[in-house]
Protein backbone atom coordinates (compact mmCIF):
# COMPACT_ATOMS: atom_id res chain seq x y z
CA UNK A 1 0.00 0.00 0.00
CA UNK A 2 1.49 3.22 -0.67
CA UNK A 3 1.61 6.41 1.39
CA UNK A 4 0.63 8.66 -1.37
CA UNK A 5 -3.47 7.48 -2.06
CA UNK A 6 -3.55 9.38 -5.23
CA UNK A 7 -0.28 7.22 -7.35
CA UNK A 8 -0.23 3.77 -6.71
CA UNK A 9 3.76 3.79 -6.77
CA UNK A 10 5.55 6.24 -3.80
CA UNK A 11 8.55 6.39 -5.64
CA UNK A 12 9.74 5.17 -8.81
CA UNK A 13 13.41 4.85 -9.19
CA UNK A 14 15.10 5.11 -12.74
CA UNK A 15 18.78 4.07 -12.95
CA UNK A 16 21.33 2.11 -15.11
CA UNK A 17 21.77 -1.00 -14.79
CA UNK A 18 25.82 -0.84 -15.26
CA UNK A 19 25.44 0.89 -12.01
CA UNK A 20 24.19 -1.71 -10.26
CA UNK A 21 26.83 -4.55 -11.30
CA UNK A 22 28.03 -6.50 -8.42
CA UNK A 23 31.53 -5.41 -6.93
CA UNK A 24 33.92 -8.37 -5.88
CA UNK A 25 31.76 -8.47 -2.86
CA UNK A 26 28.85 -9.16 -4.63
CA UNK A 27 27.67 -5.54 -3.15
CA UNK A 28 25.43 -3.81 -5.66
CA UNK A 29 25.33 0.08 -5.07
CA UNK A 30 21.48 1.06 -5.97
CA UNK A 31 20.12 -1.99 -4.27
CA UNK A 32 21.95 -1.19 -1.28
CA UNK A 33 20.56 2.55 -1.31
CA UNK A 34 17.13 1.22 -2.01
CA UNK A 35 17.12 -1.04 0.44
CA UNK A 36 18.09 1.06 3.30
CA UNK A 37 16.08 4.36 1.45
CA UNK A 38 12.52 1.91 2.17
CA UNK A 39 13.87 1.04 5.75
CA UNK A 40 14.61 5.21 6.69
CA UNK A 41 11.15 5.95 5.11
CA UNK A 42 9.45 3.16 6.28
CA UNK A 43 10.63 4.23 10.05
CA UNK A 44 10.15 8.23 9.64
CA UNK A 45 6.54 7.86 7.71
CA UNK A 46 4.47 4.98 9.03
CA UNK A 47 4.66 1.00 9.84
CA UNK A 48 3.48 0.44 6.15
CA UNK A 49 6.24 2.53 4.69
CA UNK A 50 6.48 3.60 1.29
CA UNK A 51 6.07 1.73 -2.02
CA UNK A 52 9.42 1.93 -4.00
CA UNK A 53 8.92 1.07 -8.28
CA UNK A 54 12.38 -0.27 -9.54
CA UNK A 55 12.87 -2.60 -12.15
CA UNK A 56 15.81 -4.80 -11.42
CA UNK A 57 14.04 -7.41 -14.24
CA UNK A 58 16.51 -6.46 -16.93
CA UNK A 59 13.61 -6.97 -19.43
CA UNK A 60 13.54 -3.96 -21.60
CA UNK A 61 13.32 -2.74 -25.47
CA UNK A 62 10.21 -4.43 -26.14
CA UNK A 63 6.69 -2.30 -27.38
CA UNK A 64 5.25 -4.26 -23.86
CA UNK A 65 7.43 -3.56 -21.38
CA UNK A 66 7.96 -0.16 -22.52
CA UNK A 67 3.99 -0.07 -22.30
CA UNK A 68 4.05 -1.44 -18.86
CA UNK A 69 6.81 0.76 -17.55
CA UNK A 70 5.17 4.13 -18.77
CA UNK A 71 2.43 3.05 -16.87
CA UNK A 72 4.53 2.55 -13.53
CA UNK A 73 6.07 5.76 -14.37
CA UNK A 74 3.16 7.79 -14.83
CA UNK A 75 1.53 6.32 -11.79
CA UNK A 76 4.06 7.20 -9.44
CA UNK A 77 4.26 10.41 -7.21
CA UNK A 78 8.18 11.21 -7.66
CA UNK A 79 10.72 9.56 -9.64
CA UNK A 80 14.51 9.06 -8.51
CA UNK A 81 16.59 9.47 -11.16
CA UNK A 82 20.09 7.67 -9.99
CA UNK A 83 22.57 9.43 -12.31
CA UNK A 84 25.66 8.60 -13.59
CA UNK A 85 27.66 8.96 -16.87
CA UNK A 86 25.68 5.79 -17.99
CA UNK A 87 22.44 7.25 -17.36
CA UNK A 88 22.63 9.95 -19.92
CA UNK A 89 23.88 7.71 -22.70
CA UNK A 90 21.60 9.03 -25.72
CA UNK A 91 20.69 5.27 -26.17
CA UNK A 92 19.48 4.37 -22.50
CA UNK A 93 16.42 3.84 -20.93
CA UNK A 94 16.44 6.09 -18.56
CA UNK A 95 16.05 9.18 -20.41
CA UNK A 96 13.09 7.85 -21.96
CA UNK A 97 11.91 7.25 -18.31
CA UNK A 98 12.67 10.59 -17.01
CA UNK A 99 11.03 11.96 -20.38
CA UNK A 100 7.68 9.82 -19.27
CA UNK A 101 8.21 11.12 -15.94
CA UNK A 102 8.07 14.61 -17.37
CA UNK A 103 4.69 14.72 -19.15
CA UNK A 104 3.38 14.26 -16.11
CA UNK A 105 1.44 17.45 -14.59
CA UNK A 106 4.17 19.08 -11.95
CA UNK A 107 6.67 16.56 -12.39
CA UNK A 108 9.34 19.12 -12.46
CA UNK A 109 8.32 19.77 -8.52
CA UNK A 110 8.35 15.84 -8.24
CA UNK A 111 12.07 14.45 -9.06
CA UNK A 112 14.63 13.96 -7.09
CA UNK A 113 18.27 13.24 -8.34
CA UNK A 114 21.37 11.14 -6.35
CA UNK A 115 24.28 11.17 -8.61
CA UNK A 116 26.42 8.19 -7.79
CA UNK A 117 29.10 9.56 -10.27
CA UNK A 118 29.48 12.77 -12.03
CA UNK A 119 29.95 13.42 -15.69
CA UNK A 120 32.85 14.67 -17.15
CA UNK A 121 30.83 17.45 -19.21
CA UNK A 122 27.70 18.73 -17.30
CA UNK A 123 26.08 19.61 -21.17
CA UNK A 124 25.85 16.16 -21.64
CA UNK A 125 23.04 16.22 -18.82
CA UNK A 126 19.65 16.27 -19.32
CA UNK A 127 18.78 19.88 -18.95
CA UNK A 128 15.69 19.15 -16.06
CA UNK A 129 18.41 17.30 -14.24
CA UNK A 130 21.13 19.99 -14.51
CA UNK A 131 18.98 22.44 -13.19
CA UNK A 132 18.11 20.89 -9.88
CA UNK A 133 19.38 19.56 -6.92
CA UNK A 134 21.99 16.57 -6.95
CA UNK A 135 22.44 14.50 -3.83
CA UNK A 136 26.00 13.68 -4.24
CA UNK A 137 26.67 9.73 -3.29
CA UNK A 138 30.79 9.46 -4.36
CA UNK A 139 33.83 11.43 -3.56
CA UNK A 140 37.43 11.92 -4.99
CA UNK A 141 39.97 9.47 -4.14
CA UNK A 142 42.59 10.96 -2.68
CA UNK A 143 41.53 14.46 -2.29
CA UNK A 144 39.46 17.03 -4.44
CA UNK A 145 41.16 15.82 -7.68
CA UNK A 146 41.31 12.25 -6.93
CA UNK A 147 39.02 9.91 -8.85
CA UNK A 148 35.39 9.99 -8.73
CA UNK A 149 34.62 7.04 -6.13
CA UNK A 150 30.62 6.10 -5.56
CA UNK A 151 30.36 5.86 -1.72
CA UNK A 152 30.71 2.51 0.04
CA UNK A 153 29.29 1.90 3.54
CA UNK A 154 31.72 -0.64 4.52
CA UNK A 155 34.87 1.88 3.72
CA UNK A 156 32.94 5.40 4.21
CA UNK A 157 29.97 4.75 6.38
CA UNK A 158 29.87 8.36 8.07
CA UNK A 159 29.64 10.29 4.51
CA UNK A 160 27.79 7.70 3.36
CA UNK A 161 25.21 7.58 6.13
CA UNK A 162 25.31 11.47 6.19
CA UNK A 163 24.23 11.62 2.78
CA UNK A 164 20.99 9.15 2.62
CA UNK A 165 20.26 10.64 5.67
CA UNK A 166 19.89 14.38 4.52
CA UNK A 167 18.10 12.60 1.21
CA UNK A 168 16.04 10.73 2.60
CA UNK A 169 14.91 13.54 5.37
CA UNK A 170 13.95 15.96 1.55
CA UNK A 171 12.26 13.00 0.69
CA UNK A 172 10.08 12.45 3.06
CA UNK A 173 9.32 16.00 2.93
CA UNK A 174 7.90 16.29 -0.26
CA UNK A 175 6.17 13.18 0.36
CA UNK A 176 4.35 14.58 3.14
CA UNK A 177 3.49 17.85 1.22
CA UNK A 178 2.35 15.47 -1.53
CA UNK A 179 0.23 13.51 0.79
CA UNK A 180 -1.17 17.12 2.17
CA UNK A 181 -1.48 18.89 -1.39
CA UNK A 182 -4.41 15.71 -1.97
CA UNK A 183 -6.16 16.50 1.07
CA UNK A 184 -4.39 13.37 3.04
CA UNK A 185 -3.28 15.34 5.84
CA UNK A 186 -5.56 17.36 7.64
CA UNK A 187 -5.33 21.61 7.46
CA UNK A 188 -3.01 22.63 9.61
CA UNK A 189 -1.14 20.17 10.72
CA UNK A 190 1.61 21.04 8.64
CA UNK A 191 2.48 23.20 11.74
CA UNK A 192 5.30 21.68 14.15
CA UNK A 193 3.35 20.50 16.94
CA UNK A 194 4.93 20.99 20.45
CA UNK A 195 7.22 18.45 21.26
CA UNK A 196 6.16 15.62 23.28
CA UNK A 197 9.96 15.42 24.72
CA UNK A 198 13.78 16.56 24.40
CA UNK A 199 16.27 14.25 24.02
CA UNK A 200 19.70 14.54 24.02
CA UNK A 201 21.41 11.94 21.76
CA UNK A 202 25.32 12.06 22.72
CA UNK A 203 28.00 12.62 19.88
CA UNK A 204 29.39 8.94 19.18
CA UNK A 205 32.31 7.27 17.35
CA UNK A 206 32.27 6.60 13.50
CA UNK A 207 31.16 3.15 13.70
CA UNK A 208 27.80 3.93 15.75
CA UNK A 209 26.75 6.68 13.28
CA UNK A 210 24.07 5.05 11.47
CA UNK A 211 22.82 2.96 14.78
CA UNK A 212 22.97 6.91 15.75
CA UNK A 213 20.79 7.70 12.80
CA UNK A 214 18.14 4.98 13.62
CA UNK A 215 17.61 6.70 16.66
CA UNK A 216 17.17 9.77 15.99
CA UNK A 217 15.28 8.98 13.10
CA UNK A 218 12.58 6.46 15.57
CA UNK A 219 12.36 9.18 18.02
CA UNK A 220 11.33 12.19 16.00
CA UNK A 221 8.63 9.82 14.56
CA UNK A 222 7.12 10.03 18.30
CA UNK A 223 7.73 13.95 17.73
CA UNK A 224 10.61 13.99 20.33
CA UNK A 225 13.12 16.60 19.90
CA UNK A 226 16.46 15.61 19.29
CA UNK A 227 19.96 17.33 20.50
CA UNK A 228 22.03 18.44 19.10
CA UNK A 229 20.34 19.87 16.31
CA UNK A 230 23.91 20.75 14.61
CA UNK A 231 26.71 18.88 15.03
CA UNK A 232 29.09 19.73 18.03
CA UNK A 233 32.72 21.69 17.24
CA UNK A 234 35.71 19.58 17.76
CA UNK A 235 37.93 20.56 20.84
CA UNK A 236 37.36 20.62 24.72
CA UNK A 237 36.01 24.30 25.51
CA UNK A 238 34.14 24.64 22.78
CA UNK A 239 32.58 21.29 22.46
CA UNK A 240 31.63 21.47 26.73
CA UNK A 241 30.09 25.10 25.88
CA UNK A 242 27.85 23.71 23.10
CA UNK A 243 26.95 20.10 24.62
CA UNK A 244 25.92 22.23 28.00
CA UNK A 245 23.91 24.55 26.60
CA UNK A 246 22.10 21.60 24.82
CA UNK A 247 22.18 19.73 28.03
CA UNK A 248 19.92 22.35 30.33
CA UNK A 249 17.16 21.97 27.26
CA UNK A 250 16.99 18.02 27.36
CA UNK A 251 14.79 15.77 29.64
CA UNK A 252 16.80 12.91 28.69
CA UNK A 253 20.56 11.71 27.65
CA UNK A 254 21.48 8.76 25.35
CA UNK A 255 24.75 7.42 24.91
CA UNK A 256 25.22 5.07 21.99
CA UNK A 257 28.95 3.34 22.74
CA UNK A 258 31.13 0.97 20.78
CA UNK A 259 34.17 -0.69 20.57
CA UNK A 260 35.94 2.72 19.70
CA UNK A 261 36.70 4.80 22.20
CA UNK A 262 37.02 8.14 20.39
CA UNK A 263 39.23 11.30 20.52
CA UNK A 264 40.88 12.56 23.73
CA UNK A 265 41.99 16.20 22.95
CA UNK A 266 44.04 17.34 25.26
CA UNK A 267 41.94 19.46 27.34
CA UNK A 268 39.06 16.33 27.83
CA UNK A 269 42.13 13.70 28.81
CA UNK A 270 38.77 10.63 29.29
CA UNK A 271 37.44 11.92 25.90
CA UNK A 272 34.10 12.67 24.79
CA UNK A 273 32.12 9.70 25.91
CA UNK A 274 33.24 10.07 28.90
CA UNK A 275 32.87 14.01 29.22
CA UNK A 276 28.84 13.51 28.21
CA UNK A 277 27.90 10.60 30.10
CA UNK A 278 29.45 12.42 33.36
CA UNK A 279 27.71 15.76 32.25
CA UNK A 280 24.90 14.43 32.25
CA UNK A 281 24.86 12.43 35.84
CA UNK A 282 26.24 15.00 37.10
CA UNK A 283 23.19 17.85 36.20
CA UNK A 284 20.99 15.48 37.25
CA UNK A 285 19.94 14.27 33.67
CA UNK A 286 18.10 10.60 33.30
CA UNK A 287 20.63 8.60 31.48
CA UNK A 288 20.30 5.84 29.11
CA UNK A 289 23.79 4.41 28.36
CA UNK A 290 24.15 1.93 25.34
CA UNK A 291 26.94 -0.82 24.73
CA UNK A 292 26.81 -2.63 21.32
CA UNK A 293 25.79 -6.17 21.61
CA UNK A 294 28.60 -7.65 19.92
CA UNK A 295 31.47 -5.29 21.99
CA UNK A 296 32.87 -7.41 24.78
CA UNK A 297 34.36 -4.90 27.30
CA UNK A 298 36.74 -7.61 28.27
CA UNK A 299 38.23 -7.30 25.11
CA UNK A 300 38.97 -3.47 24.95
CA UNK A 301 42.85 -2.68 25.78
CA UNK A 302 41.94 1.50 26.29
CA UNK A 303 41.79 1.15 30.39
CA UNK A 304 39.71 4.43 30.22
CA UNK A 305 36.73 3.00 27.37
CA UNK A 306 36.59 0.15 28.79
CA UNK A 307 35.75 1.47 32.21
CA UNK A 308 33.09 3.54 30.57
CA UNK A 309 31.70 0.07 29.08
CA UNK A 310 31.65 -1.04 31.99
CA UNK A 311 29.55 2.10 34.19
CA UNK A 312 27.20 0.36 36.44
CA UNK A 313 24.43 2.47 33.83
CA UNK A 314 25.16 0.55 30.21
CA UNK A 315 22.95 -2.05 29.34
CA UNK A 316 23.01 -4.12 26.63
CA UNK A 317 20.19 -5.01 23.64
CA UNK A 318 19.20 -4.79 21.09
CA UNK A 319 18.44 -1.86 18.55
CA UNK A 320 15.06 -2.17 18.58
CA UNK A 321 14.60 -2.97 22.09
CA UNK A 322 16.42 0.37 23.29
CA UNK A 323 14.36 2.74 21.20
CA UNK A 324 10.86 1.23 22.95
CA UNK A 325 12.57 1.68 26.28
CA UNK A 326 13.86 5.67 25.51
CA UNK A 327 10.32 6.21 24.13
CA UNK A 328 8.79 4.29 27.53
CA UNK A 329 11.00 5.88 29.90
CA UNK A 330 10.01 9.22 28.19
CA UNK A 331 6.12 8.05 29.06
CA UNK A 332 7.26 7.55 32.54
CA UNK A 333 8.82 10.64 33.14
CA UNK A 334 5.44 12.07 32.81
CA UNK A 335 3.52 10.36 35.17
CA UNK A 336 2.94 11.39 38.41
CA UNK A 337 5.60 10.39 41.01
CA UNK A 338 4.66 8.05 43.38
CA UNK A 339 5.39 8.31 47.15
CA UNK A 340 9.06 6.87 47.44
CA UNK A 341 8.88 3.61 49.85
CA UNK A 342 12.04 2.65 52.11
CA UNK A 343 11.36 -1.22 51.19
CA UNK A 344 14.34 -2.52 49.24
CA UNK A 345 14.11 -4.76 46.30
CA UNK A 346 16.98 -7.01 44.97
CA UNK A 347 17.19 -8.01 41.81
CA UNK A 348 19.04 -11.88 41.40
CA UNK A 349 20.63 -12.72 38.12
CA UNK A 350 22.88 -14.53 36.80
CA UNK A 351 26.14 -12.66 34.83
CA UNK A 352 24.47 -14.16 31.85
CA UNK A 353 21.55 -12.52 32.36
CA UNK A 354 22.39 -9.06 34.23
CA UNK A 355 21.64 -6.68 30.76
CA UNK A 356 18.01 -7.91 31.87
CA UNK A 357 18.27 -7.53 35.23
CA UNK A 358 19.58 -4.21 34.78
CA UNK A 359 16.75 -3.03 32.27
CA UNK A 360 14.84 -3.82 35.33
CA UNK A 361 16.41 -2.24 37.39
CA UNK A 362 16.09 0.90 35.74
CA UNK A 363 12.21 0.76 35.48
CA UNK A 364 12.24 0.61 38.98
CA UNK A 365 14.32 3.30 39.79
CA UNK A 366 12.46 5.52 38.20
CA UNK A 367 9.45 4.59 40.12
CA UNK A 368 11.45 5.66 43.14
CA UNK A 369 11.85 2.47 44.72
CA UNK A 370 15.59 1.13 45.92
CA UNK A 371 16.92 -1.57 44.18
CA UNK A 372 20.31 -3.84 44.08
CA UNK A 373 21.29 -6.12 41.60
CA UNK A 374 24.36 -8.39 42.62
CA UNK A 375 27.78 -7.37 42.58
CA UNK A 376 30.49 -9.57 39.98
CA UNK A 377 33.62 -8.00 40.73
CA UNK A 378 36.05 -8.66 44.37
CA UNK A 379 37.02 -11.60 45.64
CA UNK A 380 34.12 -14.84 45.65
CA UNK A 381 34.07 -14.30 49.10
CA UNK A 382 33.17 -10.18 48.85
CA UNK A 383 30.78 -11.42 46.07
CA UNK A 384 28.71 -14.35 48.34
CA UNK A 385 28.79 -12.02 50.97
CA UNK A 386 27.27 -9.50 49.45
CA UNK A 387 24.24 -11.89 48.09
CA UNK A 388 24.13 -12.95 51.23
CA UNK A 389 23.35 -9.86 53.09
CA UNK A 390 21.11 -8.52 49.59
CA UNK A 391 18.70 -11.97 50.51
CA UNK A 392 18.48 -11.20 54.22
CA UNK A 393 17.69 -7.03 53.98
CA UNK A 394 15.93 -7.20 50.89
CA UNK A 395 11.56 -6.58 51.50
CA UNK A 396 11.53 -7.92 47.82
CA UNK A 397 13.45 -10.66 45.76
CA UNK A 398 12.96 -11.19 42.25
CA UNK A 399 15.49 -13.37 40.10
CA UNK A 400 15.92 -13.71 36.56
CA UNK A 401 15.89 -17.10 34.70
CA UNK A 402 16.88 -16.22 30.97
CA UNK A 403 20.30 -17.68 29.36
CA UNK A 404 21.41 -19.01 33.10
CA UNK A 405 21.39 -22.55 33.39
CA UNK A 406 18.81 -24.20 35.35
CA UNK A 407 21.76 -25.12 38.24
CA UNK A 408 21.98 -21.73 39.08
CA UNK A 409 18.28 -20.83 39.53
CA UNK A 410 17.87 -23.80 41.71
CA UNK A 411 21.38 -22.81 43.61
CA UNK A 412 19.90 -19.36 44.17
CA UNK A 413 16.49 -20.58 45.23
CA UNK A 414 18.17 -23.11 48.31
CA UNK A 415 20.35 -19.95 49.15
CA UNK A 416 16.99 -17.96 49.58
CA UNK A 417 15.58 -20.74 51.87
CA UNK A 418 18.67 -20.58 54.04
CA UNK A 419 18.33 -16.72 54.31
CA UNK A 420 14.88 -17.29 55.85
CA UNK A 421 16.22 -18.09 58.83
CA UNK A 422 18.00 -14.63 59.55
CA UNK A 423 14.91 -12.58 58.36
CA UNK A 424 12.39 -11.13 60.49
CA UNK A 425 9.85 -13.03 58.14
CA UNK A 426 9.40 -14.08 54.46
CA UNK A 427 9.91 -11.24 51.55
CA UNK A 428 6.60 -9.14 50.75
CA UNK A 429 7.12 -10.33 47.14
CA UNK A 430 9.57 -12.95 45.25
CA UNK A 431 9.37 -13.60 41.91
CA UNK A 432 10.76 -15.61 39.06
CA UNK A 433 10.85 -13.88 35.58
CA UNK A 434 10.87 -16.45 32.93
CA UNK A 435 12.99 -14.64 30.16
CA UNK A 436 14.18 -15.81 26.77
CA UNK A 437 15.21 -17.97 25.55
CA UNK A 438 12.18 -20.36 26.41
CA UNK A 439 12.75 -23.28 28.87
CA UNK A 440 11.85 -26.97 28.27
CA UNK A 441 11.19 -27.98 31.16
CA UNK A 442 10.73 -26.23 34.85
CA UNK A 443 13.14 -25.86 37.80
CA UNK A 444 11.55 -28.43 39.70
CA UNK A 445 12.04 -26.10 42.92
CA UNK A 446 8.95 -24.96 45.15
CA UNK A 447 8.94 -22.05 46.97
CA UNK A 448 6.51 -20.00 49.22
CA UNK A 449 3.93 -17.86 47.45
CA UNK A 450 6.72 -18.20 44.63
CA UNK A 451 5.05 -15.80 41.35
CA UNK A 452 6.42 -16.91 38.45
CA UNK A 453 6.16 -14.32 35.76
CA UNK A 454 6.74 -15.82 31.85
CA UNK A 455 8.32 -13.43 29.82
CA UNK A 456 9.96 -15.96 27.72
CA UNK A 457 7.71 -14.64 24.21
CA UNK A 458 9.91 -10.96 24.93
CA UNK A 459 11.61 -9.58 28.10
CA UNK A 460 8.93 -6.38 28.32
CA UNK A 461 9.89 -4.39 32.05
CA UNK A 462 6.26 -2.59 31.89
CA UNK A 463 4.02 -5.96 32.08
CA UNK A 464 6.74 -7.43 34.80
CA UNK A 465 6.23 -4.48 36.68
CA UNK A 466 2.52 -4.28 36.63
CA UNK A 467 1.98 -7.90 37.70
CA UNK A 468 4.48 -6.72 40.49
CA UNK A 469 3.60 -3.70 41.32
CA UNK A 470 0.73 -4.52 43.88
CA UNK A 471 3.16 -6.58 46.30
CA UNK A 472 5.86 -3.94 45.77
Amino acid sequence: MSFLDQYQNDIFVSYSHVDNLADMDGQQCVSMIVRQMRSILKQRLSRDGVEIYWDDSHLRANQVVDEALQAQVASSGIMLAVTSPAYFDPDSYTLKELEWFLQQPGAGDRLFVLEVLPVDNENEMHPEVFTRKRFQFWQASGGAVGTPMILDPRHDRQPYMTALTEFCGQLRERLVGLKKEAGGIAPGSAQPAEPAATVLLCQTTDDLEYERGQVRSALQQFNIRVLPEMEYPQGGKEFRQAYEADLAEAGMVVQLMGRAGGRMPADMPNGYLAYQCDAAISAGKPLVAWRHPEVEPSEIENSVHRAQLQRAEVITCGLESLKTLIVKSLEEQKRPAREVRSSLIFIGADRTDMPLAKELLQALSKRGLPVAVPIYEGTPDEIQEDLTENLIDSDSVIFVHGAAPTKWVRSFMRRLSRSLADRSGPPDCTAMIKAPPPKSEGVNFSFPNLQIIDCTDGFDVERIISQMEPKL
